[in-house]
């Protein structure tokens, strides 16, 4: 059988180790789909109502190698910096912080924040959780989060 085995049975080390190849899978997907236009990033709207529709997580990419990333300790990250999308991760949530969403489905520049949940352990972050700004001043996303985005039918 294919799937995905549980954290628990492989845990992150930091790059380092290997897991067995025949770990027993705890879930499995049916199916992926991308979120947003083809070539165009999902837009803030698109993700939102996938998420209040499903009750489930957005699979992400992000360029966590850019700036402060990976050594974020907690907060709301606002050193956003770009880079090459390089990890994946999943938004859990998120606060619009009373904006509305313009005619292109995203917040006006600096508004909002993600919640995302890393895989890098519970000592990273917030629990191994994230809470960063959605873009900066300038209207760019922190970090390129949902550069690419998608969902998974289980």
């Amino acid at each position: 059988p294919k799937g995905q085995p549980l954290y628990s049975a492989c845990p992150y080390s930091n790059g380092h180790g290997k897991c067995s190849a025949t770990l027993a899978p705890a879930a499995s997907i049916k199916a992926w789909y991308m979120l947003g236009e083809k070539d165009q990033a999902p837009t803030v709207r698109d993700i939102e109502a996938y998420m209040a529709l499903s009750g489930k997580p957005v699979s992400i990419a992000v360029a966590a190698a850019a700036g402060s990333w990976e050594s974020y300790s907690g907060g709301v990250y606002t050193k956003c910096a770009k880079g090459e999308l390089d990890h994946m991760i999943n938004i859990v949530g998120w606060d619009n912080e009373g904006a509305e969403f313009d005619a292109n489905g995203n917040l006006p520049p600096g508004k909002g924040i993600w919640i995302l949940r890393n895989s890098w352990g519970r000592s990273w972050g917030e629990q191994g959780y994230m809470r960063t700004k959605m873009t900066n001043a300038a209207g760019e996303r922190c970090n390129n989060v949902a550069g690419e985005g998608a969902f998974l039918e289980y």
